[in-house]
């Protein structure tokens, strides 16, 4: 008899053992539920920005670009960050709200102001998630400086320039910009100008007497040059040859 129930026993720790675990499964589902949950966004969100994606591969690059597509980019893109807030999708957003701005006839005001603001607030999210992006402060100082916010304007250059400071790309747009804001920068400002010319001129000294010819600002970029050797010297020839005194 002893036999007889040590194998019953033994029967039902077999049993017991091989079936599953209540706690475990309800975890394993959960799980499985959330990872579903979390993928879900993502996946619908990309989706939707499916159709602007062309469009914000060109504006990119600086391609050409309609007003029809720049609204099929809004839409896609205002879609997308309904179920996703990542930062590129902020940036084109912010980015094809300026270029429908500057699109605008000038006697349509409000609408101007109105695409500006899109503009501001959707770069504005974008760099609160990636804060060393030079190419998005450089697109918000142009949109705070279309909205009159000079003070904004500069700020947002200079932090453009601090976050990538050798960006060659960006040396013509920046140091023009700086001489429109030159009374609203800091003191570290000018400095951040002055490198800026002077990276420019070591690049490509030629391109950069046609930038200066074009600007004509000659005391602050003789300024700017004064500590590079052989500055000063190729300031005078430059405004001296007969091309620089042509209109």
């Amino acid at each position: 008899m002893a036999a007889i129930a040590n194998t019953i026993r033994s029967s039902r720790e077999a049993r017991r053992q091989r079936r599953p675990d209540a706690a475990g499964i309800l975890f394993a589902a959960g799980l499985g539920l959330l990872i579903v949950g979390l993928a879900v966004p993502r996946t619908v969100g990309h989706l939707l920005a499916l159709p602007g994606d062309p469009i914000a591969d060109a504006i990119r690059i600086d391609g050409p670009v309609d007003a029809v597509e720049l609204d099929r980019l809004v839409e896609s893109r205002r879609a997308a960050l309904a179920w996703i807030g990542e930062a590129a999708l902020w940036q084109e957003l912010g980015s094809a709200h300026y270029l429908r701005a500057q699109a605008l006839p000038l006697d349509e005001a409000q609408a101007r102001l109105g695409e500006l603001a899109a503009a501001r607030d959707a770069l504005t999210r974008a760099l609160e998630a990636r804060p060393l992006d030079s190419h998005g402060w450089m697109r918000l100082a142009l949109v705070e400086l279309l909205l009159l916010h000079r003070d904004a304007a500069a700020r947002a250059l200079e932090t453009s320039i601090e976050s990538a400071p050798a960006q060659r790309d960006q040396l013509d747009g920046r140091i023009r910009l700086g001489l429109l804001l030159w009374d609203r920068l800091s003191d570290a400002g000018h400095d951040l100008w002055q490198q800026q010319v002077r990276l420019r001129w070591r690049s490509d000294g030629a391109a950069t007497g046609q930038l200066i010819k074009r600007l004509r600002n000659v005391p602050r970029f003789r300024a700017a040059l004064a500590s590079e050797p052989g500055g000063d010297a190729w300031m005078d020839a430059l405004v001296a040859s007969p091309a620089f005194r042509q209109p």
